[in-house]
């Protein structure tokens, strides 16, 4: 349902860009839920506390049975966005999610302008048969 949410997403006005390296592989229904909320959370963030985005880039990254998780965006910030260490629950939040399958999430401003989303899920895969 990933592809739904970028559509609704860019409905808004908003350029999404996505992209994929590695190879693909069955996730686990937990993990794909994992992958759907941090990027719905990280856009979302994009699209409430972002001056003026051009453009977001969802970039997934498959190294099985890792996923690699980033989204950046290129908006000035209008307001100050919680680090992960931060008072945001919707960060926090996909730290848990990440941390579940003992992975790690990272976000915070990015050097150039805008602001980053990185999540790393370990563990991921579907068991075979599933």
């Amino acid at each position: 349902e990933l592809e739904a949410l970028i559509d609704r997403v860019r409905a808004t006005g908003l350029l999404v860009e996505v992209h994929e390296t590695g190879s693909r592989f069955t996730l686990a229904q937990a993990a794909q839920l994992t992958v759907y909320r941090i990027v719905q959370e990280a856009l979302t963030n994009a699209l409430k506390h972002a001056a003026n985005p051009g453009t977001v880039v969802v970039s997934i990254s498959y190294e099985d049975p890792e996923v690699h998780v980033e989204v950046t965006d290129d908006g000035v910030p209008n307001s100050v966005r919680p680090a992960v260490n931060g008072g945001g629950h919707g960060v926090a939040g996909m730290a848990e999610r990440a941390a579940a399958f003992g992975g790690s999430l990272r976000a915070g401003p990015r050097v150039e302008g805008g602001w980053r989303v990185e999540a790393t899920l370990r563990g991921c895969k579907a068991p075979v048969g599933a």
